[in-house]
């Protein structure tokens, strides 16, 4: 009759791995509002682009002119207001990234303690198994031996 091997601790080794996932999602929740807010100054370097290639090319009045200051100081802001929103989530990120490592070490250290006493059940089960098995051989013998000294 073989008994099938149990870990004690296989609902924390559970735990541990549904908040690895979770630091998981929260890694690439992270990471997209990196690639959002990079895109988003990626879109507004564009459009100062074209807005600056575009005065060079047009009739310069003085109407125009103070249009593209109010344009380019309001670029400058809200290019400013990214860098902080990019430089936030990218803390976000490291702290997410430092998070799902943590995360990580702790189900492996549930995954090598669950190891750990699945060889140790094994090394019982064969034990026991050999103990069995020379408890049979001795009574074969000892019956042999009645046997023989019977007749």
């Amino acid at each position: 009759m073989a008994q099938k091997f149990t870990f004690k601790l296989e609902a924390v080794l559970d735990q541990r791995k549904h908040v690895e996932r979770q630091r998981q999602r929260e890694v690439a929740a992270a990471q997209h509002r990196v690639l959002s807010h990079q895109a988003e100054l990626d879109a507004l370097a564009a459009v100062k682009r074209a807005s600056a290639k575009e005065l060079r090319s047009g009739s310069l009045t003085a109407a125009t002119l103070a249009a593209h200051q109010r344009f380019a100081t309001a670029t400058r802001q809200k290019g400013a207001a990214l860098h902080r929103a990019l430089a936030d989530a990218r803390r976000d990120l490291a702290a997410a990234q430092h998070a799902l490592l943590e995360a990580a070490k702790q189900r492996k250290v549930m995954e090598k303690l669950r190891e750990r006493e699945q060889q140790r059940w094994a090394e019982q089960m064969r034990r026991r198994e050999l103990i069995e098995a020379d408890e049979i051989a001795a009574a074969r013998r000892a019956q042999a031996a009645a046997a023989s000294a019977a007749g």
